[in-house]
């Protein structure tokens, strides 16, 4: 049986990967994986920056 994997249609990127633990982190709990493939889509990525969100192709001085 195969497995289907959700995915988000106009993700900027997404990453098949594999859990292989999970370490607690104060009150969340991080996943670690092997990533087995990666695909990227047209959307731009977001990105946290000294508390904003900039576009890419801004100067981020």
């Amino acid at each position: 049986m195969r497995q289907v994997i959700p995915l988000l249609s106009d993700a900027a990127a997404v990453n098949r990967c594999e859990r292989k633990q999970t370490v607690p982190g104060g009150d969340q709990v991080i996943p670690i994986g092997r990533v087995h493939g990666t695909r990227t889509g047209s959307s731009k990525p977001m990105t946290w920056y000294r508390g904003g969100l900039p576009s890419f192709g801004e100067r981020a001085a």
